[in-house]
């Protein structure tokens, strides 16, 4: 017992060492127990960044032990404090990416201080405040100059060599490293401290960037209709819809959107149901923008911002038109980018007076009751133009709403998520059915990208266009009315629903019920994305990215869908080539013994794309 108790006693009289080992183990439950790493794990790069940690930790050590006892306090609350925080951000972000704290992390908390406050009093303030103060209190403990007075270290002067040189020379050593080891952060995982440090270094490998803004030069849309009865048009995006979990229509067993499910069922004859949509980007940022656009991501910044936004559209065919949406839109500045005098109403969890309760968003089911409150301010006969925006599906999944009186026993948050989710679509429809305007409404179900709280490859959402990110729910309810008088588009689009669709499709399927496409051929033929109301060629081959003019990462992916094959490509796994028919798991990976046909296809695509090829040139070796 006396041998344990002299080194427990030299550990606590350097608590640099203790405090490199709680970091040390706090890494190896993230890695070993909380997820496999988004990122490649290389022994050498990550055995690298434990020798920076030892090295900092141990500068510290003499810092402090160099400082006089009235500076001693200080630090130790200093070093607590930061300790903590460094502590619990990276575990948080490594349980949501499979990584530490980054570079492009750190920008988008800059930008939006806003949105981690949220995030903060969600999930840190109100639900771990006692646990953050237990570790406050250890952390303090340990570092607090206490010492039995038999025991007291010979304190040491900062005049002295011994002391002065380390002090000097190690920082310097430190930075060195870090300049090193930072382009290696990009592909691979590194100690939590040590990603800090190298997250607050310079980028070594800067992309341009224009960033989402105000467009006052978006061009014009020609008011000029070929039809004089068009329906109703509500967008209904989902964050983060998935099809792998809760959702019977895609051969789930838990059922957590019973609603839409039994509505789907039910009334099977207005649906168009896809089992291959895709979306456009598995970024937020990126996919949203490109939905109201049409823009696809791998086209430029600039295209972006002067191509028409959805609600243009729709005032041009004289419509009345509205956005609404339960997430707090200065995510991304996106409040900028989608800012447009032709929207006549918009609801954001900015002026939906009610509480933060999920992430950065309000209630989806108090957001979606305001749709009574968006059509009381329709003016009489008119139709509208609308697009709604759901919140709850982003990690870490609502799973509570005070709407709900009692949330069926599902055992995922996620499961829970969906089921706020199809009640706020419930609230929805129902409020269209009182107003009576669901039997002419044409409503686009769909999301910005795909999730699932167990995927099968390790890349995260935001650069992984394997089938659970990159397929997506998709669906279109069709109106009676519009069905009746327009046999021959809802013929091409039934026959559509075999065919391989992007939510790229809702704007030029918009343009084309909206009967604005002749009037303005110009801007049409800009379009990537194909009307579903037309017949799509069964060969197309479909786009995915992440990265792009308005958004960088340190990680980046992009993906292509032609017929069953899937090419998935990114900085962390490199370039796969997988066919569907025979491997719907994506498992095995063809590209290396692709046909030169094939391979030539996938090549040309991404040769004619400036994005697609800096991506792939990432992943050839130099």
């Amino acid at each position: 017992m006396s041998r344990v108790w002299s080194i427990a006693r030299y550990c606590l009289l350097r608590p640099w060492w203790v405090t490199f080992a709680l970091c040390v183990l706090l890494d190896a439950v993230s890695i070993y127990d909380v997820r496999r790493p988004a990122v490649l794990l290389n022994p050498a790069v990550f055995l690298w960044g434990l020798a920076m940690s030892a090295l900092l930790f141990y500068w510290l050590g003499l810092v402090y032990r160099a400082s006089p006892g009235w500076l001693k306090w200080a630090l130790a609350v200093a070093l607590s404090s930061l300790l903590l925080f460094m502590a619990a951000v990276n575990f948080y972000l490594y349980k949501e990416f499979g990584q530490y704290l980054t570079r492009s992390m750190l920008g988008f908390i800059a930008a939006d201080p806003t949105y981690v406050q949220d995030y903060l009093n969600t999930y840190l303030v109100k639900l771990n405040v006692i646990m953050l103060v237990l570790a406050f209190g250890a952390l303090l403990w340990l570092w607090h100059p206490w010492r039995p007075a038999r025991e007291a270290p010979r304190a040491l002067s900062m005049r002295k060599t011994s002391t002065v040189v380390p002090l000097l020379v190690l920082p310097v050593i430190y930075a060195a490293s870090v300049g090193v080891l930072r382009p290696y952060t990009s592909d691979m995982l590194t100690p939590m401290d040590t990603a800090t440090m190298c997250a607050l270094a310079p980028m070594n490998r800067p992309v341009a960037k224009s960033e989402l803004h105000y467009a006052a030069d978006r061009l014009a849309v020609n008011p000029r209709s070929t039809d004089a009865n068009p329906p109703n048009i509500l967008i209904l995006a989902n964050e983060s819809w998935g099809k792998q979990q809760g959702f019977p229509i895609y051969g789930q067993n838990v059922d957590a959107m019973p609603f839409l499910n039994h509505w789907i069922q039910t009334d099977r004859g207005h649906f168009i149901v896809w089992t291959t949509g895709y979306t456009s980007s598995t970024a937020t940022d990126v996919s949203l923008p490109s939905i109201v656009t049409g823009v696809q991501p791998d086209e430029s910044a600039r295209k972006l911002h002067l191509m028409p936004l959805v609600w243009q559209w729709g005032k041009a065919s004289g419509a009345y038109t509205f956005y609404l949406t339960s997430v707090r839109q200065t995510f991304a500045r996106l409040d900028q980018f989608f800012s447009c005098k032709e929207r006549d109403t918009t609801f954001s969890a900015e002026n939906l007076d009610t509480p933060i309760v999920h992430e950065a968003g309000v209630d989806d089911i108090i957001a979606a009751d305001h749709v009574r409150d968006i059509l009381a301010r329709k003016p009489a006969r008119s139709r509208f133009v609308g697009m709604i925006f759901t919140n709850a599906l982003h990690s870490p999944f609502q799973d509570q709403s005070t709407m709900i009186a009692h949330m069926p026993p599902f055992e995922s948050r996620y499961d829970k998520a969906l089921y706020i989710v199809d009640d706020a679509i419930k609230t929805t429809v129902e409020i269209l059915k009182e107003k009576g305007l669901l039997d002419n409404t044409l409503i686009f179900f769909s999301a910005d990208h795909g999730e699932t709280s167990a995927p099968i490859h390790s890349a995260h959402r935001i650069f992984s266009y394997y089938e659970e990110f990159f397929n997506i729910p998709y669906m279109i309810y069709v109106p009676e009315r519009w069905k009746a008088t327009h046999p021959e588009m809802y013929a091409a689009l039934k026959a559509n629903e075999t065919r391989n669709v992007s939510n790229l499709d809702i704007l030029p399927t918009t343009v084309d019920l909206l009967g604005l496409g002749n009037a303005n051929a110009s801007l049409v033929a800009q379009l990537k994305g194909q009307s579903l109301i037309r017949p799509v060629d069964p060969d197309r081959l479909l786009v995915g990215l992440s990265t792009n003019g308005v958004r960088t990462w340190e990680q980046e992916g992009f993906g292509l869908a032609w017929g069953s094959y899937r090419f998935v490509c990114n900085n962390v796994d490199g370039p796969r080539f997988f066919d569907l028919v025979l491997d719907p798991s994506e498992q095995n990976d063809l590209w290396h013994a692709m046909d030169a046909s094939r391979k030539g296809i996938v090549m040309r695509t991404i040769r004619g794309s400036y994005h697609l090829n800096r991506i792939f040139s990432l992943t050839q070796p130099h």
